[in-house]
C-alpha cells in the first residue's frame, strides 16, 4: 500500500471561502492524503460533519485573539508531533505564523494560499507579507490580485476557485420546493446574497439598497445565507426598516447549491473580496451577479456579472430590477472554457502537489 502524503491544513474557521476552496478540491482527488485540519472556530456539527465525511480530523486551537501565545504553542505541538510532509496555510495575511512553526518542525512543503485582496496594506500587513515571503517554499493565490497582495512580483501559482458545475446547476423543482418552505410566492423577486455578517461583505449596504428596492418592487424579498457576529445587528437594521416580513435568514447550510435555485439575482457589495467563492457558485447557477467594483474584476467568469460604485445606491437599484437569468449550457460552457470547473482543476492540482511532495523529498 502506498504510504499517504500527510498534510496539516491550517484554516481560521471551517466557514468561509477558504474552507470550500479545501473541501471542493480534495473531494475531488485521489485518497493519498492524510489531512488534519487545524483551525480556531468550529461553528458548526453540520460543517464539522462534512470535513469529516471526507476523512479529515479536525483539530481546534486557542484563537489569536484569545491567546497569542496559546494559539502559537498549539500549532507547534501539533506540527512537532505530526511528522508532516506538507503545512498548508489558507489564512493570507497570518499565513507566516504556521508556517514559520512549520520550518522550525522541519516540514519540507510549506505552501501559502492567498484568498484575500484588499486595496491597500497598513505597515503591520506589508512586513507580515514580507516575513510570509521568507519562510513558504510555494505561493498559491485563488486570482492575480489575491496573489500580487500577498506576494507582491513574485512567481506564485493561481489555483481557481473552482466549483461543480452538475450541483449548482439551475433547477426549478427544487426552487418551487424551497420558496414554498420560505413563504415566497413563485412570481416574487429574490436577491440573494451568501456570505458571513462581517465588515467586509457589506450587509447594511445589502439592507438599505432593498429598502429601495422594495418601492420599485412590491413583491421583492431578500434571502440572507451565513452566520456571524454582525448578524445580530443587521437583524436590528431590516427591523427598524419594518421589512421582517421580506428578509429571510437562512443561517449556516452546508446545501448553498440548492438555495441559490430561490434566487432572482445574486449581489455582493463587499468593501473589499480576492475571489469569491459565493460568487462563483452563484454564477454557475445562471445568476446574474453584481459586484461592488472593490470586489477583484477575476470574479466574473461568466457575461452576466456587473461591477458598481458602492457610492451610486441608485445604478444598483436599477440594475438589480433589469438582470435576467441564463441557461445552463451557455453557463457551464462559459465556466468550463474559464478554467472553473473542479474535476478539471482538482485533477491538475494533484498532479502538481504529488509531484512538489516528490521535488522536496529529493525524488523526482
Amino acid at each position: 500500500m502506498t504510504k499517504k502524503t500527510k498534510m496539516a491544513i491550517f484554516l481560521v474557521g471551517l466557514s468561509g471561502g477558504a474552507g470550500k476552496v479545501v473541501v471542493n478540491y480534495f473531494r475531488n482527488m485521489p485518497d493519498n492524503y492524510q489531512i488534519d485540519i487545524v483551525t480556531m472556530h468550529v461553528e458548526s456539527k453540520k460543517l464539522l460533519k462534512q470535513y469529516s465525511e471526507l476523512g479529515m480530523n479536525v483539530i481546534k486551537i486557542p484563537s489569536k485573539k484569545d491567546s497569542f501565545f496559546s494559539n502559537l504553542y498549539s500549532m507547534y505541538k501539533i506540527l512537532k508531533k505530526g511528522h508532516y510532509d506538507v503545512a498548508y496555510a489558507h489564512m493570507t495575511l497570518t499565513n507566516f505564523f504556521p508556517l514559520y512553526i512549520a520550518k522550525l518542525c522541519n516540514v519540507k512543503l510549506r505552501i501559502s494560499h492567498s484568498h484575500l485582496a484588499p486595496q491597500r496594506k497598513s505597515f503591520f500587513e506589508k512586513v507580515l507579507a514580507l516575513l510570509t515571503n521568507e519562510v513558504l517554499t510555494d505561493r498559491i493565490a485563488c486570482g492575480k490580485n489575491a496573489g500580487e497582495f500577498l506576494y507582491g512580483k513574485r512567481k506564485f501559482k493561481i489555483l481557481p476557485n473552482a466549483v461543480d458545475l452538475d450541483k449548482f446547476k439551475f433547477n426549478r423543482d427544487i426552487r418551487s420546493k424551497l420558496r414554498d418552505n420560505l413563504q415566497i410566492p413563485e412570481d416574487g423577486f429574490v436577491i440573494g446574497h451568501v456570505g458571513r455578517f462581517d465588515k467586509q461583505k457589506n450587509h447594511s449596504f445589502i439592507i438599505k439598497l432593498f429598502k429601495e428596492v422594495i418601492k420599485k418592487q412590491k413583491n421583492a424579498f431578500l434571502v440572507l445565507i451565513g452566520e456571524g457576529h454582525l448578524r445580530a445587528d443587521i437583524e436590528k437594521q431590516v427591523e427598524r426598516y419594518g421589512l421582517n416580513n421580506r428578509v429571510k435568514f437562512i443561517g449556516q447550510i452546508d446545501n448553498v447549491y440548492d438555495y441559490l435555485n430561490v434566487f432572482d439575482t445574486f449581489i455582493l457589495p463587499s468593501l473589499f473580496e480576492g475571489l469569491s467563492v459565493s460568487a462563483i457558485e452563484a454564477q454557475a447557477n445562471g445568476l446574474p451577479c453584481i459586484f461592488s467594483t472593490t470586489v477583484s474584476k477575476e470574479t466574473a467568469i461568466t457575461k452576466n456579472a456587473y461591477f458598481i460604485d458602492l457610492n451610486d445606491e441608485n445604478q444598483w437599484v436599477n440594475k438589480l430590477l433589469k438582470v435576467k437569468r441564463v441557461n445552463n449550457k451557455i453557463i457551464k460552457e462559459q465556466i468550463t472554457n474559464k478554467g472553473y470547473e473542479i474535476k478539471n482543476e482538482a485533477s491538475k492540482f494533484n498532479d502538481w502537489l504529488e509531484k512538489r511532495v516528490r521535488q522536496v523529498n529529493g525524488l523526482s
